[in-house]
């Protein structure tokens, strides 16, 4: 028991280690994690490690020029990197064979994830918009009682009243005797009373421009922003309904699955204004205004038709007057040619960007963000998320 012991408080100090290391590291570790249910059926966030070698006993010598203390130098200076061992046989160490083995993984509660991400992102938890907190009458079940009907019968507190009472009468004494009978006066009933919940529901939409101009780089690098954007949405309305809706344009818009919305398939010509009208139709048919809160985040080049520019204007205005929050990330990973467009129906690179950039200059619109993601790199996709949730919304 003693060893048994040992062992869990070596892995608490294990965990409390490996957790410093993740915290002043946050951002290179973020981006690897997932969500899932813990050992103790509570959602936790994973994070793989990279594997450490634990300090071992081995038999034999090291040479004399090689002890504790021969040489020159000072206590802590550095020694440099460990020759490879090679004596048993070219390009092979004398550890063994196979890899380096499965990283290790880190469970982190969630709240204590979302707390470090708050406060290395400085971002702030999304509001629910007027009166879209709808209040919904749910049966909480308060107490038990020795009456009751039958459909509200706690079968646990039964059976463990009803084993009580064998035990005591000697009925039920293992293991003679395995049988024991539940009577009226073992029952137990739980009661309920009526209380108000307050639901918030929020949906996200994901937009993105699927034209010949979008490149390897940004399917990356939107998959990793989506990614921690529906993870802090969720965070911030965390009672409620909570759906995620993909849309992908060239010339038209389409609603996808999300496989096929990080998937990079391209889809010819752009014609911008075609995803927020898409979400404008989708709202209007699936989301009443007075009952959602809403959050599309908009992906694209910049690149646009230049005759639809106005169009994606007035698209965008109507769903500025609906949204809690409307973001817009322009990849600035343009392909080597477009600087060097001249087609008069193209716009010029960041075309999108511009327009939004001198909204936000002019007008007083504070549910309009605009952010430039200038790689798939850890450092440009933790600056997206910042331009996106900087500001209380």
């Amino acid at each position: 028991m003693g060893r048994i012991v040992g062992i869990a408080q070596d892995e608490a100090e294990f965990i409390k280690i490996a957790k410093q290391r993740i915290r002043k590291d946050l951002i290179k570790y973020m981006l690897r994690s997932q969500f899932r249910i813990g050992r103790a059926g509570k959602p936790v966030v994973v994070i793989p490690i990279e594997q450490i070698e634990l300090p071992t006993f081995r038999f034999g010598f090291r040479p004399d020029d090689l002890r504790v203390g021969q040489g020159d130098g000072e206590p802590g200076d550095d020694l440099g990197p460990v020759e490879p061992c090679e004596e048993e046989g070219e390009g092979k160490s004398a550890s063994g064979e196979g890899g380096p083995g499965q990283p290790i993984e880190v469970e982190i509660e969630e709240e204590e994830y979302f707390s470090w991400l708050e406060e290395e992102l400085k971002l702030r938890l999304l509001l629910p918009k007027g009166d879209r907190t709808i209040v919904e009458e749910h049966d909480k079940y308060t107490s038990i009682h020795h009456i009751g009907p039958r459909s509200a019968i706690h079968r646990r507190r039964t059976m463990e009243q009803a084993m009580k009472r064998n035990i005591a009468t000697g009925d039920y004494l293992p293991p003679e005797k395995l049988e024991f009978s539940v009577l009226p006066p073992d029952f137990r009933f739980v009661s309920s009373q009526k209380v108000k919940m307050p639901l918030n529901n929020a949906v996200l939409f994901f937009a993105r421009d699927y034209s010949g101009s979008v490149g390897e780089d940004e399917n990356v690098a939107l998959s990793k922003i989506c990614d921690l954007i529906e993870r802090w949405v969720r965070k911030s309305y965390p009672n409620g309904a909570f759906e995620v809706v993909y849309i992908v344009h060239g010339v038209e818009a389409y609603e996808v699955k999300r496989p096929t919305f990080f998937a990079g398939e391209n889809m010819g010509g752009t014609i911008c204004s075609t995803a927020p009208k898409k979400m404008l139709e989708i709202i209007d048919e699936r989301y009443p205004v007075d009952k959602w809160n809403m959050y599309p985040f908009y992906f694209s080049d910049g690149f646009n038709y230049s005759d639809d520019d106005e169009e994606f204007k007035i698209a965008l205005f109507k769903l500025l007057g609906i949204v809690n929050l409307f973001c817009y990330g322009q990849t600035q990973m343009y392909r080597p040619w477009a600087e060097e467009v001249s087609s008069s129906k193209l716009s010029p690179p960041g075309t999108i960007g511009h327009m939004i950039d001198g909204m936000i200059d002019t007008m007083e619109i504070p549910n309009l963000v605009h952010t430039e993601i200038e790689g798939s790199d850890d450092q440009s996709v933790m600056k997206a998320i910042r331009d996106f949730f900087k500001e209380p919304h």
